[in-house]
């Protein structure tokens, strides 16, 4: 995925920082007004215990991410909206799935959402679900990202003993350090299958919140981690699982209208390291060049 598709978010970076302290006597801490439990009103007093296990497995969607813009030869065209890392949410976020009170998913269909109110709209009560279940890769990989000529390849990377007993570069008395065109990233692989029968559901939503399917789309998606707590009564007096600390880490820009797609739409994702890391390591490329 594009890097300008995609904003990583400061509470995302707060909760990676504190696993990586690995303290076992201190839970996670969450800022306030970081999760979507706050905003939504859903378990919004929880907070997260030593033992829960945070992890991020979910996402919500919006359709307030993009702009219409003009062309020079008076086309208009739908562009991405700038987000910044201090947004904890989407701008205009909505739920996968509205169900009137009597029509509810069933329990099997119920366990690949999270986030499940009660709304009223139209003066109907109807079941809410805000966040829906990824598929995430098992491992993570080394990739070593090299740009030639403005061609971008990406090769998966070996580690052998000589990461272990690394030397000093050394440079001619004429060689000057150079910017490296060589990149190393840590990447974790995650896809959204967004299926047809999740753009029939979305149309519904977009008929009941809008008045008209005729504008369903979405234009931004967050990436969501938390802490997933089972056997707790959930909207409806249901017994089942939700998600508390719910906090958006990652936020995409996209734009799939599907008012004119029913096949929906598939989403590869970078769930690694945040940066790509620069090196000019002799283990994987030379690092001067002549002055």
């Amino acid at each position: 995925m594009e890097s300008d598709r995609i904003t990583h978010t400061a509470w995302g970076q707060f909760i990676q920082a504190q696993l990586l302290m690995s303290n076992p006597n201190t839970p996670i801490i969450l800022q306030p007004n970081t999760t979507l439990n706050e905003k939504l009103n859903i378990m919004e007093t929880s907070r997260l215990d030593i033992n829960d296990k945070v992890n991020v497995q979910w996402y919500c969607i919006g359709h307030g991410g993009h702009q219409i813009l003009k062309s020079s030869n008076g086309i208009d065209y739908p562009d991405s909206v700038k987000r910044d890392p201090l947004e904890a949410s989407l701008y205009d976020m909505v739920p996968f799935v509205l169900r009137q009170k009597n029509q509810d998913l069933t329990e099997e269909e119920a366990r690949q959402y999270r986030l499940k109110r009660i709304e009223t709209h139209g003066g109907v009560e109807y079941y809410a679900y805000y966040l829906k279940r990824m598929t995430i890769e098992d491992k993570p990989k080394v990739l070593i990202e090299t740009t030639v000529d403005g061609v971008k390849q990406v090769k998966p990377y070996t580690v052998t003993e000589a990461n272990l007993s690394p030397h000093k570069p050394t440079l001619s008395p004429r060689e000057v350090v150079s910017a490296s065109n060589t990149k190393v990233r840590v990447s974790i692989g995650a896809s959204i299958n967004f299926t047809e029968q999740d753009t029939e559901n979305l149309k519904e939503v977009f008929k009941i919140l809008y008045g008209t399917s005729k504008i369903t789309l979405i234009s931004e998606i967050g990436i969501v981690a938390g802490s997933d707590v089972a056997n707790v009564s959930v909207a409806g007096g249901r017994t089942g699982n939700e998600l508390k600390g719910a906090t958006v880490v990652s936020i995409l820009s996209v734009y799939h209208a599907l008012h004119f797609s029913n096949n929906g739409f598939e989403e590869r994702l970078e769930l690694g390291e945040k940066t790509p890391l620069a090196t000019t390591s002799p283990i994987v490329t030379t690092v001067g060049v002549p002055s």
